[in-house]
């Protein structure tokens, strides 16, 4: 699988284990208690609460007699995509293109907000325009932006705006 391939599946990580003695010096101990923090990058066609119970339903088939599970979701958005032949990502091609005078290419993202509840509530398109590159290090400790870019980036909006008003994007 390419990097750009993994960003277009779901996944499961698990960001922190922990449980017994955590402090200084040996403990030949059976804890009280173990925990483990997960997350999940959903993708088009999943929603949090059916990732959940497959979850629960999964770590119930392995927990032993006598010990208690404890699920605690703590946050859930749905997934969305944009299909690429709408009208609107066409309109978003066409100011991109205008801005950075080349053809764009599409990748398949991942993020999490609440995108797919905005665009069934307001029953319009979903576009999403972004000028990050895989060496920008999105969210990393040395996270990078080529200002050059991020300009072009913001014409690109102004463009689309203009495009969606003109009625282009019904082409």
């Amino acid at each position: 699988m390419t990097a750009r391939h993994w960003r277009a599946r779901p996944t499961a990580e698990v960001n922190g284990i922990w449980g017994g003695h955590t402090g200084p010096g040996p403990k030949t101990i059976i804890p009280k208690a173990a925990h483990a923090k997960v997350s999940f990058r959903l993708v088009a066609d999943q929603e949090p609460a059916a990732v959940i119970a497959s979850l629960r339903s999964y770590i119930n088939t392995f927990v032993p007699n006598g010990v208690e599970v404890t699920l605690t979701p703590r946050h859930g958005v749905r997934p969305c995509r944009s299909p690429i032949d709408s009208p609107a990502v066409a309109a978003a091609r066409r100011a991109m293109e205008r801005a950075f005078g080349r053809e764009v290419l599409f990748t398949k993202e991942g993020g999490s907000g609440p995108e797919a509840d905005l665009a069934d509530i307001l029953g319009a398109p979903l576009v999403f325009v972004a000028v990050g590159l895989d060496a920008d290090r999105i969210h990393a400790p040395n996270e990078y932006v080529d200002l050059s870019r991020l300009l072009r980036g913001a014409e690109s909006a102004a463009y689309l705006w203009e495009e969606l008003a003109s009625g282009v994007a019904a082409r």
